[in-house]
């Protein structure tokens, strides 16, 4: 049985705006993108069709940033290390 999410809100950072519709998972994967309405999906014993209303569904996230700030830090901080001290 695949699961099926329909929402009023789905981007699939193809497009430009977000559109309603289904999207149907099998075995973990995203088998399609259906926009608009359709009735393919209501036979209960093919598909666990789950209603997310308006909520946003997207692809995953991946975070892919870093922290050079860090890096300065520990230059800067090796570099004092360094200066002479005056007593």
């Amino acid at each position: 049985m695949n699961l099926v999410l329909k929402s009023t809100c789905i981007y699939d950072s193809v497009g430009d705006k977000p559109f309603a519709g289904y999207i149907e998972i099998e075995d973990n994967k995203i088998k399609e993108v259906t926009k608009g309405e359709t009735d393919k999906y209501n036979d209960p014993a093919k598909y666990d069709l789950r209603d997310c209303g308006d909520r946003t569904i997207t692809a995953g996230l991946i975070d892919s940033h870093i922290h050079r700030a860090w890096d300065l830090f520990q230059e800067v901080r090796q570099a004092i290390r360094q200066m002479p001290t005056f007593h």
